[in-house]
């Protein structure tokens, strides 16, 4: 539930009494609990994660979320929305995804969609600052094509052509981090590349005790209300 008010004004002021004394008991959430929650469900909002001119509404998943008529014509932006809508290929899309350090272990590490203030990344890092903007890349250098096995599939929204061919960890980003707070965020990702099943996408950020350069790993997750293709 989200009410925009006047300052002086809670929601508590303007909700029926009968849903404010509903048990359990209606409670005033702080902002950084509906922060929290909505990049935990891939939301983005506001200027900072849709900047204007920049953003576009596909990517931002606005069409899922019922923000875009595919009937009407002249806006901003009109004509690359309906082709790619029509062409049924959305390279980049918003998702979370969570920090977590990285580990010379080759078995793959559990990691599941939730915030944890005690994450070292949580406690270590002030996320907000150090890791919004910063591009992803891919850690694992490879020169094969990327398969369709995804956790992102059966997905209409990641091109069906071939990923091209990775050769370094700088070759080029896969991904940006538009949103953070402790271990979780939002980041637009290129799906092909950033779901591909040997893929091992992290950030560069600085070492707090001698300021080098050292990576944390990124895992993003499809959220449960994208639509699902039909069989």
């Amino acid at each position: 539930m989200r009410l925009i008010l006047p300052t002086d004004q809670s929601p508590l002021d303007v909700l029926s009494q009968s849903l404010v004394k509903a048990s359990p008991a209606l409670e005033e959430s702080p902002l950084a609990s509906y922060n929290i929650r909505r990049i935990l469900y891939g939301i983005p909002e506001g200027v900072q994660e849709l900047p204007p001119l920049r953003a576009l509404p596909l990517e931002s998943c606005i069409d899922f979320m019922g923000g875009i008529n595919f009937n009407k014509g002249c806006y901003v932006g009109q004509e690359l929305t309906i082709r790619s809508h029509h062409h049924g290929v959305v390279r980049k899309r918003i998702i979370p995804v969570v920090f977590y350090p990285n580990s010379s272990n080759s078995e793959e590490v559990e990691i599941d969609l939730s915030y944890d203030p005690s994450s070292p990344i949580a406690t270590e890092l002030d996320t907000p600052t150090c890791l919004v903007g910063s591009s992803i890349v891919d850690l694992t250098p490879r020169a094969s094509k990327a398969s369709g096995n995804s956790p992102f599939a059966p997905s209409p929204f990641a091109s069906s052509e071939p990923a091209e061919a990775k050769t370094s960890v700088a070759s080029r980003p896969i991904g940006s981090i538009i949103a953070a707070v402790g271990n979780v965020g939002l980041a637009l990702v290129r799906l092909e590349q950033f779901a591909a099943p040997d893929a091992k996408p992290a950030i560069s950020v600085p070492n707090s005790q001698n300021n080098l350069q050292h990576y944390i790993c990124v895992r993003g997750f499809q959220p449960f209300w994208w639509p699902q293709p039909e069989e």
